[in-house]
C-alpha cells in the first residue's frame, strides 16, 4: 500500500538522508562522498524553513 504524507520537522534526518543520497546519485560522486557543512546546513535550513511543503511517498513503510 502506498503512504503518502507531508513531512515535520521530525522528519529532517529521513529527508537529508534522502537529500545528500539524490545530490550523490544526480552528481555521479562516489557513494562515500562527504557533502560540504555548507550543503549540509542550507538543505537542513531549506527543510526546517523553507516557504515549501515535502511529502514523503512510499510503498510501505519509509526506511531511513
Amino acid at each position: 500500500m502506498m503512504e503518502i504524507r507531508i513531512a515535520t520537522k521530525d522528519d529532517i534526518d529521513c529527508l537529508m538522508s534522502i537529500r545528500l543520497e539524490m545530490l550523490t546519485v544526480v552528481n555521479n560522486l562516489p557513494e562515500n562522498y562527504e557533502h560540504s557543512d555548507e550543503v549540509i546546513n542550507e538543505s537542513r535550513d531549506y527543510f526546517l524553513n523553507g516557504d515549501q511543503m515535502t511529502v514523503l511517498a512510499s510503498e510501505g513503510k519509509i526506511a531511513c
